[in-house]
């Protein structure tokens, strides 16, 4: 005869087994631990600094350079080769964009440069 265990899930206090199914659809973040150095930024990398994710996506910037590991502490991100080497993300190309994620934008600028001391020191 065969035998079948059932897996007991917690999930926010309830209890599931392993046939039931979630109503709604399940997201875990990543934490936001070292974010600072994780430029660039969105699923894509399409927006090079974290004061750029705090802007509108209009003025976002459309086109940067990738490719250099000096840390840019003002803006939070990577700054862009001095000698102009390295990849050049263009934001208009299919699977670029950096539209969306608008969060923040509406933010005074003492309180976006208040928000990314904070994010410096996770």
């Amino acid at each position: 005869m065969a035998q079948f265990s059932v897996k007991i899930i917690r999930l926010n206090g309830a209890v599931l087994d392993e046939n039931q199914h979630l109503q709604t659809a399940q997201y875990r973040a990543r934490p936001l631990n070292g974010v600072w150095a994780t430029g660039p930024f969105l699923h894509n990398g399409s927006v090079p600094t974290l004061m750029d994710l705090l802007l509108p996506a209009a003025e976002r910037p459309a086109a940067f350079i990738v490719g250099n590991s000096d840390f840019d502490p003002v803006n939070v991100g990577f700054m862009a080769p001095a000698d102009g080497t390295g990849f050049s993300m263009d934001t208009q190309m299919p699977g670029n964009a950096n539209t969306g994620h608008e969060y923040g934008v509406t933010l005074s600028e003492a309180d976006k440069l208040a928000l990314l001391e904070y994010l410096k020191s996770l």
